[in-house]
């Protein structure tokens, strides 16, 4: 059942011209996708998405990886986020977030963009 409208979705097999996976799940009422996992291709790699939270999520990624150099930086970064949305480290992922969580998340994410670069 698709998290953005409610219909029905179904695994569709679009070769690897999209991601590394050669699966999507795709809603067939409101066309929102997602990739599947490249080596488990039932396995989605998060949440449905309409081209307007896709657009989202990848907003969100450019400013946050804006603010790391090094793997170890990224993960404090996603632990610290994942403390101020609330939510467990291991549900941080952008392709995992309401669309709400995305908004405050970008937000979080500007806020300590502006503090350390705007001085």
């Amino acid at each position: 059942i698709c998290n953005v409208c409610g219909g029905k979705v179904i695994l569709l097999n679009v070769g690897k011209k999209h991601s590394r996976s050669s699966f999507i799940y795709k809603c067939v009422e409101c066309g929102a996708s997602v990739s599947t996992h490249p080596k488990r291709p039932r396995d989605a790699m998060g949440l449905l998405g309409n081209e307007e939270i896709k657009k989202k999520r990848r907003l969100v990624h450019e400013w946050f990886d804006k603010l790391w150099a090094t793997h170890q930086e990224r993960e404090k970064l996603y632990s610290r986020l994942a403390k101020e949305l609330g939510i467990e480290n291991n549900e941080c992922h952008f392709s995992q977030m309401s669309e709400e969580q995305l908004d405050k998340a970008l937000e979080i994410i500007k806020k300590w963009w502006w503090e350390t670069f705007d001085k």
